[in-house]
C-alpha cells in the first residue's frame, strides 16, 4: 500500500510541476496534501507561477545542466552536453559545437519568427519522442501527441541575415526578442531604416526581411496572393454578369463560323448538317494545337491531314476556297555591321552582311520543311537554290517566291464540293491526301455552351446599373489642385490630352466605374504610390539578384540586350545588377545601356521570387481587372486547373538608364504593342554613378531632358493614330537603324517588327506632318501604368530602372486583342512576333464557361 501510495503521490507532482517548491539546496520536494490544486493557487496556499509547458522543461533542463558531470571545463565553451531522457529512459548525449549553430539556427527561424520564439541561438536540443499511449503529456494536457522541442536559449551575437557573430555590435529586436542584425548589414541591405527602427520591430517583424532564406520562404506569404483580393458576393455576381455579356456577341461568331464549316462538310459527305459526324483529335485536348499555314491557335474544328498530320484553321480553309489564301512566305534580311561608335559618328566601319536575329533564310526553312513533312519522296527542283531575290518597294523590301513556290501557290486549291487536299511539301504537306474535319473539343460542346449562355442573359431584366457613366466627373482644372488626371499632351482641339491619375490610397469602389469611363475610351490609365500599401520589401537590384541566385557559389550567367546596338551580351548577373547602380560606359565613355527582358529566365517569377511576386500583385490597381488569379473581370484567370495557359507575367524588366537622349534615341523598349492589356509598375530606380566624362559629350545629345530625371519616360499613342503613324515609318524608314547599329533596309511590319523608336526630332516632325502627338509622360517610382491592348508605346529609362508587368485581358478589349491575332497571320513564317501566345478565343470560350459555373454555385 505504501508503495502504491508513493507511486500515486509521484504521478500527482509530476502532473502538477507548478506547485513543486524547493526545500534547502538540495532541490527536495516538499509533500503536500491530496487535495487538487486551483487555477490561480497552488497546494499549499501560495499563488501558482503562471509559465508555459516550454519554460517547465527549460527550467528542468537547466537544473539537469548543473547537476551534470564539470569535466572538461576548457572545452565547455565549444560543447554543451546534455542528458535527457529518451523512448523508454534511453540516454543519449547532444553535442553541438560553435560550428553548427549557423545551421540549427536556420532549421529554427520559421519558430523563432512566432511569439514563442526559443531565444536567441539554440545551442542545445532535446526532443522528447515519448508520446504515450493514452494522448496525455507530461504537463498533464490532454492532446498534446505531437513531439516537444526542448532548448536552451544562451544570448548570443549572430546576425540574423549574414548568420555571423563577428561583425561587431547587433540590434537586438525589442518585438519578437529572437533576431538581431549587425550594424553593417543593416547600412547595406536596409539603409532605409535606422538602428532605433530595427530595435522597435526588426525587418523580419514588419515582413520585409531580405535575407537570402525569407526572399525564398513562401511559408506565410503563399495565400498572400489570393487574400490581397476580396469582394462581396453581390459585387462579384453584378461583375460576372457583366463579364457574360461582353463576351457573348464573339462566342457567337465563333460558333457560326464553325457551323459555317459544318454545312460544308455536310454538302462533301453528301449528308444533312444533323448527321454530320466529326472525328475527335484524339489526345489534343491538353496540347496547344496551331495551323501550320498562318501559325495561329486552333481551338476546336480544324482540318487535319489523316497522313502527315498537316493542320489547317477555318480562316485559311476559308480562304484557300475564295483563292485570297495568304501564304505567309519566309523573309530574308540583310544589314551592315557597324560599331557603337559609328553609330553616333555616323560612320560604318567593318561592314559584313549577315541574317537578322529573329530570321532565317528562304532556302534553309524550305529545306527544313521538306525534310520534316516529306522526307521519304523527292526533293523538288531547286531545293539547293540561293536565298530569295529581293526587290525594293515602298515600305522596304520585300522577297520574291522563287518558281516552284509562285507554282504551288496557284496549284492549292480547292474543289468544287468545298474539299481541300494537303498542300504540296514546300508548305510543310504531302500534296495528297484531303483534309479531314477534326474537332478538339467534344462535338456540339460550343454549340450547348452558347445556348447555355443565351439563356442565362435572357432571364436577367436590361439592367444597366452597373455600367460605366455617361460623362466622367474629372475635369483639367484638377492639375492645378493636384487632382486626379495628368497633362500628357497638347494637341489642339482634343480633350482627351489629360489622363486619369487617381491615388492608389485614395481609390474606393465608385473608382472602378470612372476607371470604366476611360478605360472603355482606350486611355492609358496612371495609378500614384501603388507600393505604398505594402509592408516594403525591398526590390534593390542586389536583393533580387540575391533571392534569385542559385545555391552555393555557381555563377549564373544571364543573356541581356545592348540597347545601343541591339546585340546580345552574355556575361555575369552579379556584374549586371553592379553595373545597374554605378552605371557602365562603353567605348569612347558612351554610357552603355543593357536590359534584361522577362525576368527570370529559368522558371517563373512567383516560383524564383515568390515574396516579390506577392507583393506585386498585393499593389495591383484595379484588381478586379488586373488580378492574374481572381480577377472576375479578367478574361485570362479564367484557365481551369491543370490546362497549359500562356505565360502573361508576372515578368520582371531590368534595364540602365540615361536622362540625356542619345541622338540615336536609347530606348529600352521601341515602338511596339502588346496583344493584351498590361499593368507595368515601376518598383525601383537608381541613377548610376558613372556619368559621361569632360569632353566626351557628342553633339548628337539632345538638350531639355535634363528635368526628367525620374523613373522612365513613355510615350502612347492613341488607337486611330496608328495606321498614320505607321504610314510615316514605311516612309522614314532609312532613318533608324537597329541590329548593330545598320541602318535599317526593310520593313516588314512597321510595328510587330519593334525596330523603331521616335527621338524628340522624328516626333516633332510627326506633329508637323501628320498632325499625330502621343501622350508622353514620366513614370515615377511606384507608379502603375495600365496600358489598352493595341495602344502602340515606347519607353526610354532616364535613370536604371526595375519594372514589373503583368498581362490581363479585359471585356472592353476583347476585340482589340482578336482584330492584334488576325495581324499574326499576315507576318513571315520566320517572324520573331508570328506565334499566337495570347489564344484569345479559347480564353473567351472559357471565361463563358466559368462565368456559367460561378453564377450556378453562387
Amino acid at each position: 500500500m505504501d508503495v502504491r501510495r508513493d507511486e500515486e503521490q509521484s504521478e500527482r507532482i509530476r502532473s502538477c510541476s507548478r506547485c513543486m517548491v524547493k526545500e534547502g539546496n538540495h532541490g527536495a520536494v516538499k509533500e503536500v496534501e491530496e487535495n487538487e490544486c486551483t487555477p490561480s493557487v497552488c497546494e499549499n496556499g501560495s499563488e501558482r507561477e503562471e509559465k508555459s509547458p516550454l519554460e517547465i522543461t527549460l527550467t528542468k533542463l537547466k537544473e539537469k545542466l548543473v547537476r551534470s558531470k564539470k569535466k572538461e571545463e576548457e572545452e565547455s565553451a565549444r560543447k554543451i552536453s546534455v542528458r535527457g531522457k529518451k523512448g523508454r529512459g534511453e540516454e543519449r548525449e547532444i553535442g553541438i559545437s560553435r560550428v553548427k549553430f549557423r545551421k540549427i539556427e536556420e532549421k529554427v527561424d520559421d519558430f523563432a519568427h512566432s511569439n514563442e520564439g526559443l531565444g536567441s541561438v539554440v545551442e542545445g536540443k532535446l526532443r522528447n519522442e515519448d508520446d504515450g499511449d493514452d494522448g496525455v503529456c507530461e504537463n498533464g494536457t490532454e492532446g498534446s501527441k505531437h513531439k516537444i522541442d526542448k532548448r536552451i536559449k544562451i544570448d548570443s551575437s549572430v546576425c540574423h541575415q549574414c548568420h555571423r557573430g563577428d561583425k561587431g555590435r547587433v540590434i537586438r529586436c525589442s518585438k519578437c526578442k529572437t533576431k538581431r542584425f549587425c550594424i553593417p548589414c543593416i547600412t547595406t541591405w536596409y539603409p532605409q531604416m535606422t538602428e532605433e527602427q530595427i530595435a522597435l520591430a526588426c525587418p523580419i517583424c514588419r515582413g520585409n526581411c531580405n535575407c537570402k532564406a525569407c526572399l525564398r520562404m513562401e511559408g506565410p506569404f503563399k495565400n498572400q496572393v489570393k487574400d490581397g483580393y476580396n469582394i462581396s458576393l453581390e459585387v462579384k455576381i453584378d461583375h460576372t454578369k457583366n463579364l457574360l455579356r461582353s463576351v457573348l456577341p464573339f462566342l457567337k461568331q465563333f460558333n457560326q463560323e464553325q457551323m459555317t464549316e459544318k454545312e460544308i462538310e455536310a454538302k462533301i459527305q453528301g449528308v444533312l448538317v444533323s448527321e454530320v459526324e466529326i472525328q475527335n483529335a484524339i489526345g489534343r485536348e491538353n496540347e496547344r494545337v496551331f495551323c501550320n499555314n498562318c501559325r495561329n491557335s486552333i481551338v476546336d474544328l480544324h482540318r487535319s491531314c489523316p497522313e502527315c498530320m498537316y493542320d489547317l484553321c477555318l480562316t485559311c480553309c476559308r480562304e484557300v476556297r475564295a483563292g485570297q489564301l495568304q501564304v505567309c512566305e519566309e523573309a530574308v534580311t540583310e544589314y551592315v555591321n557597324r560599331d557603337v561608335q559609328s553609330m553616333h559618328a555616323k560612320s560604318s566601319r567593318g561592314r559584313s552582311k549577315k541574317s537578322t536575329r529573329g530570321y532565317n533564310t528562304l532556302s534553309n526553312l524550305e529545306d527544313s520543311a521538306r525534310k520534316r513533312a516529306h522526307a521519304q519522296s523527292e526533293r523538288i527542283a531547286g531545293g539547293k537554290d540561293a536565298p530569295a531575290q529581293v526587290k525594293r518597294i515602298a515600305g522596304g523590301l520585300s522577297p520574291e517566291l522563287p518558281l516552284d513556290q509562285n507554282k504551288a501557290t496557284s496549284e492549292w486549291k480547292a474543289e468544287n464540293n468545298g474539299a481541300i487536299t494537303c498542300p504540296p511539301p514546300i508548305y510543310e504537306g504531302c500534296g495528297g491526301a484531303i483534309l479531314e474535319l477534326k474537332c478538339i473539343l467534344s462535338d456540339g460542346w460550343v454549340s450547348e455552351l452558347l445556348k447555355k449562355a443565351e439563356q442565362t442573359v435572357s432571364q436577367w431584366e436590361q439592367d444597366n446599373s452597373s455600367h460605366a457613366p455617361e460623362e466622367c466627373s474629372c475635369s483639367a482644372s484638377d492639375v492645378d489642385c493636384g487632382g486626379i488626371v495628368r497633362k500628357c499632351a497638347f494637341r489642339e482641339g482634343s480633350n482627351d490630352n489629360y489622363l486619369y491619375c487617381p491615388d492608389a490610397g485614395d481609390i474606393q469602389n465608385g473608382d472602378l466605374k470612372h476607371f470604366q469611363w476611360h478605360w472603355t475610351l482606350g486611355e492609358p490609365i496612371i495609378v500614384r504610390n501603388a507600393l505604398e500599401t505594402n509592408p516594403g520589401l525591398s526590390w534593390e537590384p542586389m536583393v533580387m539578384w540575391r533571392a534569385f541566385r542559385e545555391v552555393g557559389n555557381r555563377v549564373l550567367k544571364v543573356k541581356a540586350v545592348n540597347c545601343s546596338d541591339w546585340s546580345e551580351v552574355d556575361l555575369n548577373s552579379h556584374q549586371f545588377f553592379k553595373d545597374y547602380s554605378r552605371g557602365r560606359l562603353e567605348g569612347a565613355k558612351w554610357p552603355g545601356l543593357l536590359k534584361l527582358k522577362d525576368w527570370p529566365p529559368i522558371g517563373k517569377f512567383e516560383q524564383r521570387l515568390p515574396r516579390h511576386s506577392a507583393e506585386f500583385i498585393k499593389a495591383l490597381p484595379f484588381k478586379e481587372y488586373t488580378h492574374p488569379r481572381n480577377g472576375v473581370l479578367n478574361l485570362a484567370a479564367k484557365w481551369p486547373l491543370r490546362t497549359l495557359k500562356p505565360d502573361l507575367g508576372p515578368k520582371a524588366y531590368i534595364a540602365y538608364g540615361c536622362a540625356q537622349e542619345l541622338g540615336s534615341g536609347d530606348c529600352v523598349t521601341k515602338l511596339h504593342y502588346h496583344m493584351s492589356d498590361v499593368v507595368n509598375i515601376l518598383t525601383h530606380t537608381t541613377e548610376g554613378t558613372l556619368h559621361l566624362g569632360k569632353g566626351a559629350r557628342p553633339s548628337g545629345i539632345l538638350e531639355g531632358s535634363e528635368d526628367k530625371s525620374e523613373g522612365a519616360l513613355w510615350d502612347i499613342f492613341r488607337r486611330e493614330d496608328v495606321l498614320k503613324l505607321q504610314e510615316y515609318l514605311k516612309g522614314h524608314y532609312t532613318e533608324f537603324r537597329h541590329d548593330h547599329c545598320s541602318p535599317l533596309s526593310q520593313v516588314i511590319h512597321p510595328v510587330h517588327d519593334q525596330t523603331f523608336y521616335l527621338n524628340e526630332e522624328h516626333k516633332r516632325k510627326l506633329k508637323e506632318v501628320y498632325g499625330i502627338e502621343p501622350w508622353t509622360f514620366v513614370q515615377k517610382l511606384g507608379e502603375a501604368v495600365l496600358i489598352p491592348a493595341g495602344c502602340l508605346h515606347q519607353v526610354r529609362n532616364l535613370k536604371s530602372c526595375i519594372k514589373v508587368a503583368l498581362d490581363f485581358i479585359s471585356p472592353e478589349n476583347v476585340h482589340e486583342c482578336i482584330r492584334l491575332t488576325g495581324e499574326l497571320r499576315s507576318l513571315p513564317r520566320n517572324h520573331q512576333a508570328k506565334e499566337d501566345k495570347l489564344e484569345v478565343w479559347k480564353m473567351i470560350i472559357y471565361a463563358v464557361k466559368k462565368a456559367l459555373n460561378d453564377l450556378k454555385t453562387i
